[in-house]
Parts: C-alpha cells; sequence; structure tokens
C-alpha cells in the first residue's frame, strides 16, 4: 500500500470522531490527505517533515518533536508569540482566518500521523 493509500484508510476510519473537542483529543479527527496539501502550502518553508519532504528550519522539526495531536491544533488555532523570537518569524505571519477549524483538523490528523507510525 502507498503512504497516500494508507493516509486515505487512515482518513476513513477517523472520519467518525468528529464531534469531540479537537483541542483536548489525543486522536486524530481530520483527513491527513487535505492536511498534507495544507502543510506543503502554508508550513513547510519553516517546519521539517520528512512525510512532506519539508526541511524548513525556522520552526521546530516534527519528527524530532513529534507533536500530540491536540498540540498542532492548539498552536495553529492559536499561534502565538514566543519569548525572544522574532515576529516576522512567528506563525502570526498567516492570518487568524487563513485556516477553517477542519483545515486545522486535517494539518494537525497529517503531522499526526506522519510522526507516529
Amino acid at each position: 500500500m502507498t503512504r497516500l493509500g494508507l493516509l486515505v484508510t487512515v482518513s476513513a476510519l477517523l472520519s467518525t470522531a468528529c464531534d469531540s473537542d479537537p483541542q483536548k483529543s489525543s486522536k486524530p479527527i481530520g483527513n491527513p490527505v487535505e492536511g498534507e496539501i495544507l502543510f506543503k502550502g502554508y508550513c513547510s518553508g519553516c517546519h521539517t517533515l520528512k512525510a512532506a519532504r519539508a526541511t524548513g528550519k525556522v520552526g521546530p522539526d516534527f519528527d524530532k518533536m513529534k507533536p500530540s495531536y491536540a498540540r498542532v491544533v492548539k498552536q495553529v488555532t492559536n499561534p502565538r508569540f514566543r519569548p525572544g523570537t522574532i515576529p516576522d518569524l512567528s506563525m502570526l505571519t498567516f492570518g487568524p482566518g487563513t485556516f477553517t477549524k477542519a483545515d486545522i483538523r486535517d494539518i494537525a490528523a497529517f503531522v499526526f500521523i506522519s510522526t507516529h507510525e
């Protein structure tokens, strides 16, 4: 099975869990296939993630960090400055209306599944 096939299968299995609060969930809720597209378009310039062939050096290396699903949802939902960071390099470079709730769940599902195989 290809990586894309695996992500589609996992996505189908996870689609039944959409009613829970994603910021408190430990299980992915979202479509990782769509999340991969969004990650590559918006996140790969700053973050490292082998599954997306992303080698950004500004943000955390997700392959090393292995963030929880809830942590990714929380960070993308509520991007904030970190003490000592340069504002232009923070996640606030994308606006609050950039991602829908579904987009955020999709990105988080992709990051989580990609780093917890």
